[in-house]
């Protein structure tokens, strides 16, 4: 089964357009049949016309040498009379020049003289301006300051005023007399002297955190207000009692009890208010203390400002005065020495002058001489001009017609060899590509079926039918020169294809007529998909609304074989072709996301680097499109259209073409983004760019039987090529490696791939991922999978880090290696 096409000696991969590239072969080929026709009539005419051209121009030529030497001898004649005019005048000129430049120069230096006085003096003007304003502008801020400074400290003071006023109103209502002011002693009077400022906030909060303590005292406010009355009536009240206790029942001996008891309150209350006296006392001195020190900290802050205010007076005056002193340092005697040096260079521009003036006399007698002597060597090299132009020109003419012959032939040679090489070039690449595809794609019919094999790799192209080609059908025919004559063909068949990558989309677009010739060809493409693609590399989502599943019910054998290559049944309600197409877009975006990012151009360049794990084509096949598609499914395929073939998401639609697309949704999209093929009056027509003008054949249907065989073929063979293995050393620590890892934070070791560029790891230990389990079919690779863990992680991690204990209920026979 080896003899199959696909595994011919051929090319195992194409360009990566061969659509495009037969394409523009074939308009090449046009362009080089036009060119050249063109050009062969062309190099014949302009042989003729450059042969008579150069005959006129040797007759012109001599005509000429004659009509130069006359001209020569009179401008030699000319040249001596100019010359001396020209010199006398050129003389004339330079004195008047000469007396000019100096007086310009003159009128400049005293000019710069006075710009210069006047630029020196209006910075000294602008220099006294600004330092007046500077003063002016800072004259008041010493004052403004110093009030502000006084109404702060004033605050202050009020501040004060009305503390003291509570503790004298606090004492009063203890019923005590207000204590005298405190007497600062030599450290405070120290401490203020040093930090006016600092003493004054600290003390002023301290004061009122004073006042707050003095008003909660607990002694003295038993004398506020009338509380008092309340022990008073208690002491009378217990002397009643006690008199009640001891018998006595008449009314003189109760009152007198009740007089025994407010005798016993008097002394009670001399104790009291003792203790309160004492403790307004205390409490009174840190206050007045500080009162104290606020009321001498804030004279000597007053004095402080002053002293302040009237420094930074007398510095604006000081900085007003030096500033305008250095402008007049500065700018005077810059004025003086721009005036000394203007005279100096008037005097000396005075000196040159007559040295000038005598160079230009030099000059003109050196001049005259010279237009002498030039027209003497004039008249005498026109003579000898004349006879070399004569013998020039007979030679130039003789060489001229030999060039003219050997560029005539030259131009033929040319032309014969890009008509020769072009032609045997572009018919030999559109055989090459018509060979290739015919050998890749053999006809259904063909025995080389039987023998099929599993391919390795994709395609360039999947073949569709064929394009007759005439390349003699050009506008003005091939060459008719005999010396252009060739024997290749001029009419051959063309493969018609959708190219494989980077052109797999397909749109057939027919009317009712055709449909069933465009099943047969969109069902022939299906199978040229999966026998040419490597097997489990083409996967397919059928929507068939119409046909309720019955025109693709052939591919539904390969779901025997490998469920998941054409999904598990094909689609046809509304409901469900908008599921399909969202689970497609779905896959784009994991694609996208997860695969390409910014790192892969396409599905192609990422499945290049992912090797042994690379993602599958898909095709989205959609028979008699738009039945059955909504809004929704018609914007989802707008998407797949426009940002599939990235993603390896390609689709093959047969269109009706009487069936309303929905609204929003524009055909447009299908003809910019798929090949399309399209049904007319006579027959169908392939438009690709470059081939839509050639007649197209497509390709026929397969039979039933082959097509449910394939199905089978191809299945099984996907099956077989499902199984994937990552080589251990993938994941492998290198020798460099070994025993390196750390169980400090946590144990991560890779288990296999994750993408073309990413391992898949496991990770314990951090947070509340501690275990692991693995579940599975029989087969599935449970064992595999924690043999590649156990071995890697005695590969990363040292005895030290990691221990096992491997527990096997089949008696050891999972871990016996």
């Amino acid at each position: 089964m080896s003899d199959f096409p696909a595994d011919a000696d051929i090319p195992a991969t194409g360009p990566p357009d061969l659509l495009g590239d037969l394409g523009s072969t074939r308009r090449g080929l046009d362009a080089l049949t036009r060119e050249c026709a063109a050009e062969s009539l062309a190099a014949t005419a302009d042989a003729d016309r450059d042969e008579t051209t150069e005959a006129r121009r040797h007759a012109d030529t001599l005509e000429t040498v004659e009509a130069t030497r006359a001209d020569a001898i009179d401008a030699a004649h000319r040249h001596r009379t100019d010359g001396i005019a020209a010199a006398r005048s050129a003389h004339e000129q330079r004195h008047l020049a000469i007396d000019d430049e100096a007086e310009a120069m003159s009128v400049r230096i005293r000019r710069k003289a006075h710009e210069n006085e006047r630029k020196a003096k209006e910075a000294l003007e602008e220099a006294v301006w600004l330092a007046e304003t500077v003063y002016e502008a800072n004259e008041k801020r010493p004052a403004r300051e110093f009030e502000e400074r006084q109404v702060e400290i004033d605050e202050d003071v009020t501040r004060l005023e009305e503390l003291e006023s509570k503790m004298i109103r606090e004492s009063r209502r203890y019923k005590q007399p207000v204590p005298r002011a405190a007497e600062l002693d030599a450290a405070d009077l120290r401490a203020v002297e040093a930090k006016p400022q600092v003493v004054m906030k600290l003390e002023l909060g301290a004061a009122a955190q004073f006042a707050e303590d003095f008003r909660r005292l607990a002694v003295p406010r038993l004398f506020r207000g009338p509380i008092m009355v309340l022990p008073l009536a208690a002491f009378f009240g217990a002397g009643v009692g006690i008199a009640a206790a001891t018998g006595a029942a008449e009314r003189g001996p109760l009152v007198q009890g009740g007089l025994y008891g407010l005798l016993a309150f008097v002394p009670v209350l001399a104790v009291l208010y003792v203790v309160a006296r004492r403790t307004v006392l205390r409490a009174w001195r840190p206050f007045a203390r500080s009162s104290a020190l606020v009321r001498k900290a804030t004279e000597r802050v007053k004095t402080a400002a002053r002293g302040e205010m009237t420094d930074l007076e007398a510095r604006l005056i000081a900085t007003r005065d030096r500033e305008i002193a250095e402008a007049e340092a500065k700018s005077l005697p810059m004025i003086a020495e721009n005036l000394a040096k203007a005279k100096e260079r008037v005097a000396e521009l005075e000196r040159r002058v007559p040295i000038q003036k005598a160079d230009a006399d030099t000059t003109l007698d050196a001049a005259t001489t010279a237009a002498k002597s030039e027209a003497d060597v004039l008249e005498a090299d026109a003579v000898e001009a004349h006879a070399a132009a004569l013998a020039a020109e007979h030679d130039r003419h003789q060489d001229a017609v030999e060039t003219l012959k050997t560029a005539a032939d030259t131009r033929w040679s040319t032309l014969e060899r890009r008509w020769f090489e072009g032609l045997g070039r572009d018919v030999g690449r559109l055989s090459e590509i018509r060979d290739d595809l015919d050998t890749r794609f053999p006809d259904f019919g063909d025995p080389v079926w039987k023998t099929w094999s599993p391919p390795d790799v994709a395609p360039p192209a999947i073949h569709l039918g064929r394009l007759r080609f005439d390349r003699t059908a050009v506008d003005d025919g091939p060459p008719a020169d005999p010396r252009l004559a060739t024997d290749h063909p001029t009419t051959f068949d063309l493969p018609a294809m959708i190219s494989l990558p980077s052109r797999a989309s397909l749109q057939i677009d027919v009317d009712p007529d055709h449909r069933t010739e465009g099943l047969e060809l969109l069902r022939a493409a299906m199978l040229r998909i999966l026998a040419t693609v490597p097997p489990g590399k083409a996967r397919f989502t059928i929507l068939d609304p119409v046909g309720l599943g019955q025109n693709f019910a052939g591919f539904m054998h390969l779901e025997d074989e490998l469920p998941g290559l054409v999904g598990e049944r094909i689609w046809t309600e509304p409901r469900q072709i908008e599921q399909k197409l969202t689970d497609i877009t779905e896959h784009m975006e994991t694609v996208i996301q997860k695969y390409l990012r910014n790192e892969f151009e396409s599905i192609d360049a990422y499945n290049l680097a992912a090797g042994e794990i690379a993602e599958p084509y898909r095709f989205l096949v959609i028979a008699d499109f738009p039945a059955n598609f909504n809004d929704e499914s018609a914007r989802r395929l707008a998407s797949i259209l426009q940002s599939g073939p990235r993603c390896g998401v390609f689709t093959l639609i047969l269109r009706d073409r009487r069936g309303e697309v929905p609204e929003k949704f524009d055909v447009a999209d299908i003809d910019r983004e798929a090949v399309t093929i399209r049904s007319t009056r006579n027959g169908m027509r392939f438009e690709a760019e470059g081939l839509e003008d050639l007649d197209f054949e497509p390709a026929n249907g397969p039979p039933d039987d082959l097509l449910i065989e394939m199905a089978h073929r191809v299945g099984r063979a996907a099956l077989d090529a499902g199984k994937v293995e990552v080589p251990f050393e993938t994941i492998a620590p290198s020798p460099d490696q070994f025993w390196t890892g750390s169980t400090e934070k946590k144990v991560s070791v890779a288990l296999g791939r994750a993408g073309a560029t990413r391992l898949q790891t496991i990770e314990l230990g951090v947070g509340t991922a501690q275990h692991a389990l693995v579940a599975g079919k029989t087969g599935s690779g449970k064992s595999t999978l924690l043999h590649a863990f156990i071995t890697n992680l005695a590969c990363w991690y040292s005895p030290d880090e990691v221990e096992f204990y491997l527990v096997d209920f089949k008696k050891g026979v999972e871990f016996k290696t």
